[in-house]
């Protein structure tokens, strides 16, 4: 053979010059498409979305790619900077935390992620938006103390004009007690000790108001798991008396395992009555207590007011 192509017993003429480049063109492009560094681009698999937050809380944003040549590294950026690695390490993973957040660092977002081969993506952008209505309170007992906290009332126990907070505490098996702050006055809460703070036992919800007419508002607390719930007689000065069953009647006695309740003058005699949700573990039926003006309560029944229905679970 002498090299030469033929077709049909013709001699064809040699391949052009060009035609030559071309083939050889087609055939490095081949070649760097099969390697495996070619296509081993970062791809994010989780996008950073936007979000708002309040003054003084915490913003998150989360960006997650994948690639053939791992590790994966991220460097994330706010507008047109890298955010500094050492102020905050968190600027070099996937999730971005910024605590504190103050109008400055409202913005856009987005992370930079490159893999080995030296080859990066970047995520889409998402906007930081801070609401400076509120802000968010981040030191002091209220926002540190830690417990299975379920439910809380504001309510000014000692009268002198600031609401205090009351926080049920449901965590534990009757060996947790429950929290209770006075308000200073200057933005800042102590916690305070007495009976309704020493008291054992798992709470849920909790219900204020006079049920007395004596001008200080007392405080109902319902135990969802414990069975009956306790009535709190403010006495003034800061001072607070668990009622009895001899005092008050079956409000503190009926095991109904309540998970709310609430006051309301329904019969409109100038003394308020007390509605409790009940049946944490089973159906049962609502109650429905009469305030009969001296400190008691009586049970209604359904003859009296009609039925009461049941708390579907």
């Amino acid at each position: 053979m002498n090299g030469n192509l033929q077709l049909n017993g013709r001699r064809l003429p040699p391949p052009t010059p060009t035609v030559m480049k071309h083939t050889k063109l087609i055939a490095m492009v081949t070649v760097l498409l099969t390697l495996p560094w070619a296509v081993a681009q970062p791809k994010f698999t989780i996008q950073p979305t936007n979000t708002s937050v309040s003054l003084g809380a915490t913003a998150q944003f989360r960006g997650v790619a994948t690639s053939t040549n791992t590790p994966v590294t991220y460097q994330w950026w706010f507008k047109e900077t890298a955010l500094d690695t050492n102020a905050n390490p968190s600027a070099a993973k996937s999730t971005l935390s910024l605590t504190n957040v103050t109008l400055a660092d409202g913005g856009p977002y987005f992370v930079v992620a490159s893999d080995t081969s030296g080859l990066s993506t970047n995520s889409q952008v998402a906007t930081l938006t801070v609401d400076p209505t509120f802000t968010k309170i981040t030191t002091g007992l209220v926002v540190t103390d830690l417990g299975g906290w379920e439910g809380s009332n504001w309510w000014d126990f000692d009268k002198d004009g600031f609401l205090d907070l009351y926080v049920a505490n449901t965590t534990g098996s009757g060996t947790v007690t429950d929290a209770l702050y006075r308000n200073n006055g200057d933005g800042t809460f102590t916690k305070v000790t007495n009976t309704i703070s020493t008291t054992r036992g798992r709470s849920g919800g909790s219900a204020v108001g006079d049920y007395n007419n004596d001008g200080y508002d007392d405080l109902l607390v319902t135990h969802p798991f414990d069975g009956a719930d306790d009535l709190y007689r403010n006495k003034g000065a800061g001072v607070c008396t668990r009622m009895k069953k001899a005092q008050v009647g079956p409000v503190v006695s009926d095991a109904d395992y309540s998970t709310d309740a609430a006051w309301g003058d329904f019969d409109a005699d100038g003394f308020i009555d007390l509605f409790t949700v009940n049946g944490q573990y089973s159906a049962a039926n609502d109650c429905l207590y009469w305030n009969n003006g001296d400190g008691s309560f009586t049970k209604m029944t359904t003859n009296q007011v009609g039925m009461l229905g049941a708390m579907e679970l």
